[in-house]
């Protein structure tokens, strides 16, 4: 490319310096010494510009040619609904259900209040500090046999409240005539930054008792939450910082930046970066014998498994597992993980589809798919009672929560397959 640049600037340099012989005479010998080494300058100066921006676009895609590779189907797919008659709306009175974990009986949900995620909530964007809503997201219990829902009570905090993700740690059971007590993990949207707080709550009770919030720098931008302990976590930063504009956020969404990264706080109270250089570091979920740590990376639509050291730190497992769709939250099930996500990018919002699939031995398979984001708008999350196989799906700005059966491989639900398996790419 060099050589061919040189020659295209002697081609077409003027004919004062094509033609030196005949136009000199209009040259003074200082102009003429003046004017030659200033002109090669600028074409000296134009090669290594065009060399520098060439080797940028080189890096680039050796960089991203995967994402690149794969962006007419991450971003541009063509959905047919799936299996949504099987489905159906479990409470309609709840909204913007970003996550639930189930527990024993019990799921947790951590909804929104419409009015005041319209104001202030951060992972959408609404920046609003100054909106006159009280900040009052809810927790709540559901009781998976009695089919009952309940709003938990908060005892010791009144703060702002702006849910995201979710999770819960059993405590160690030393009695059993005792009821097992569980640490509630919430990730909190504050006005005055966002944090991790954490509640006591005894399984089959209506109450939550705060215990603290984790506040940290390094807790920029927190999405999800998994403990491992009673005060110890790791949370994913999803995005560049809170004091980012607006545009900075979108670019790294659209971009696929890698600006994010995983947190690990531990119980002597230090909090330190364990995992960087991540594209949209959302879903975690520690594996039953605490030796795996499962993120889903939304904008590369990649799952990634990490083998926890004993330090804490994170080393990755094994080659990611590629989706169709942006995975968001994951849930562990016995034989693997459930992941929900958006499945196309929509600008402004409405009827987002969904892909709600399962994850077994390197492979993924779709069970549930909403073209057209109407039941199942935008969903985050599909969390299984395994006992009932009730797959349980909220979403940010969903109304209601839907409740659809599992759908075991190769299982005909409404005329069709329940997708094969798709091997990892």
């Amino acid at each position: 490319m060099a050589t061919r640049a040189r020659v295209w600037f002697n081609r077409h340099a003027p004919h004062s310096l094509l033609f030196g012989q005949q136009k000199q005479s209009t040259l003074s010998a200082v102009e003429h010494a003046a004017t030659k080494p200033s002109r090669m300058t600028l074409a000296t100066s134009c090669l290594k510009l065009l060399a520098a921006v060439a080797a940028v676009l080189v890096a680039l895609a050796a960089t991203n040619w995967p994402m690149l590779v794969r962006k007419k189907d991450l971003w541009m797919p063509t959905r047919i609904t799936r299996n949504l008659d099987k489905c159906s709306v479990l409470d309609t009175s709840l909204f913007g259900c970003e996550d639930i974990v189930v527990h024993g009986d019990y799921a947790y949900l951590a909804c929104g209040d419409p009015v005041a995620r319209d104001g202030w909530y951060p992972p959408a964007l609404k920046f609003n500090k100054t909106t006159d809503t009280t900040m009052k997201d809810a927790l709540y219990a559901y009781h998976v046999e009695t089919k009952t829902m309940t709003r938990l009570a908060i005892h010791g905090y009144s703060g702002d409240m702006t849910l995201h993700g979710l999770n819960v740690f059993m405590h160690p059971i030393t009695d059993a005539s005792v009821t097992p007590t569980l640490s509630v993990f919430v990730v909190n949207h504050k006005r005055t930054g966002s944090c991790v707080d954490i509640y006591d709550h005894v399984v089959g009770s209506t109450d939550l008792h705060f215990v603290e919030s984790v506040c940290d720098p390094l807790i920029r931008t927190p999405n999800a939450v998994a403990p491992i302990s009673r005060k110890a976590f790791y949370v994913s930063n999803y995005l560049s910082g809170p004091e980012a504009e607006p545009k900075t956020i979108v670019l790294d969404m659209m971009l696929a930046r890698r600006t994010s990264d995983i947190v690990f706080h531990g119980d002597d109270g230090t909090t330190r970066i364990v995992r960087q250089g991540l594209r949209g570091a959302n879903g975690l979920a520690v594996s039953d014998d605490g030796m795996m740590l499962y993120m889903a990376e939304s904008m590369s639509g990649e799952i990634h498994a990490y083998l926890r050291n004993p330090d804490h730190s994170l080393d990755l497992a094994a080659p990611p597992l590629w989706l169709s769709f942006f995975p968001d939250n994951l849930r562990l099930v016995p034989d693997g993980l459930a992941v929900a996500g958006p499945g196309a990018f929509v600008a402004d919002g409405s009827g987002v589809p969904t892909v709600v699939a399962a994850i077994a031995q390197g492979k993924a398979r779709e069970m549930y798919v909403d073209a057209d984001g109407i039941l199942m708008h935008g969903a985050s999350v599909a969390a299984v009672h395994w006992p009932s196989r009730t797959v349980l799906v909220g979403g940010p700005v969903m109304k209601g929560v839907v409740a659809c059966p599992w759908i075991e491989e190769g299982a005909e639900v409404g005329g069709e397959t329940a997708g094969e398996a798709k091997e990892e790419l």
